[in-house]
């Protein structure tokens, strides 16, 4: 993965083209798939760290996010993706005793709960 780090660097030295790069990346990528969310890693770093412009960065980034979503079970572990927002039982409000309903609050405000 280190030649992924140097093939950002000469990108943003315009040594290398965002075209070019993005070929090398679906070889990688259709080759070993897993590889998706450590590239998204150090394109993130970086971007960060001020060495791409926000369309080589967009270009990059949807191009790898875009194989993700076409190959899920090859770059997320190969199960079944599960809702990770469902709360345990024990953490609903409900479900803990509290009975009050939420305060009235301002239009577009976040409500308040009492217990």
């Amino acid at each position: 993965m280190a030649d992924f780090k140097t093939a950002l660097e000469a990108l943003s030295q315009g040594k290398l083209d965002v075209k070019i790069l993005g070929a090398q990346i679906d070889k990688l990528l259709q080759s070993a798939p897993k590889h998706a969310n450590r590239l998204l890693a150090q394109l993130e770093d970086a971007y960060e760290r001020k060495l791409l412009d926000e369309k080589q960065y967009a270009a990059i980034k949807g191009q790898i996010n875009r194989f993700r979503r076409t190959h899920a079970k090859e770059t997320e572990g190969g199960e079944q993706a599960t809702d990770s927002t469902v709360f345990a039982q024990e953490d609903n409000f409900e479900a803990a005793g509290g009975s009050e309903a939420p305060t009235a609050a301002a239009p577009g405000a976040i409500p308040a709960f009492r217990k």
